[in-house]
């Protein structure tokens, strides 16, 4: 048992002082022309419903390995207010307490050596974090050790792993999906925004920026299909 603790201890220091993965949050409002618009607002509602295990974030690599940290809508509780009520409202932080399963996996060189199941318990109200349960598993599922011993709580760390986890679970802040998806819808904005004034350019750069965060997307690449059309005929 005090082999399991102290594993879950340095896990717990891990999370806490490695840097949280950055991300933009930018969403377009109803004033934008609909033409700067990369998704709607059913497009919003489906990919913050989404199930399955989401990324939240993922530390820097290092010698020792990178983190990646996930967590499912469904394991949340008390659960998240569905946002097809109140598609349109920015919802309030939760000042309660909620407990949120997560996986933080360890890669080395991008593969999944183990990971982690862990019940975590956020008091919002207080800016706390503890462990509730932590379960360790090799990368093949095979239990390798287990701790069913709640944890004693601690202060959040600013610009932390479980700062990222606290900003989704009690701050309604977006996951790692959810702020690509608008960072895409921003960097398409302004793209669109230096295309209509004749600069195809910078145009490209920014349609470059939204496509690395949307891959795939048709209204990126239609758009800087027409922005190297017209820097090409400008060699002409």
């Amino acid at each position: 048992m005090r082999r399991v603790t102290v594993i879950v201890s340095i896990l717990t220091g891990f999370l806490c002082y490695l840097p949280q993965f950055t991300h933009s949050q930018r969403k377009p409002s109803r004033r934008v022309p609909q033409d700067e618009i990369l998704f709607d607002q059913a497009d919003y509602v489906r990919i913050t419903e989404r199930g399955g295990w989401r990324l939240i974030a993922r530390t820097s690599p290092s010698s020792e390995g990178q983190l990646s940290i996930f967590y499912d809508r469904a394991r949340v509780s008390p659960p998240f207010r569905p946002r097809w009520l109140d598609p349109d409202s920015s919802l309030p932080p939760f000042d309660g307490i909620r407990q949120v399963w997560i996986r933080t996996e360890k890669s080395v060189d991008r593969i999944v050596e183990s990971y982690w199941i862990d019940l975590n318990e956020y008091d919002c109200g207080q800016n706390l974090a503890r462990v509730m349960e932590s379960h360790h598993y090799s990368n093949d599922g095979n239990p390798m050790n287990s701790l069913n011993e709640s944890q004693k709580w601690q202060r959040i760390i600013p610009e932390s792993i479980h700062d990222s986890v606290f900003g989704v679970a009690c701050l309604n802040k977006p996951d790692s999906e959810k702020a690509e998806m608008e960072a895409a819808a921003g960097w398409f904005k302004e793209g669109r925004r230096a295309e209509k004034r004749n600069d195809p350019l910078e145009a490209q750069s920014f349609y470059g920026f939204a496509l690395e965060r949307a891959p795939g997307n048709r209204k990126i690449l239609d758009g800087l299909n027409r922005v190297r059309a017209r820097i090409k005929s400008r060699h002409l």
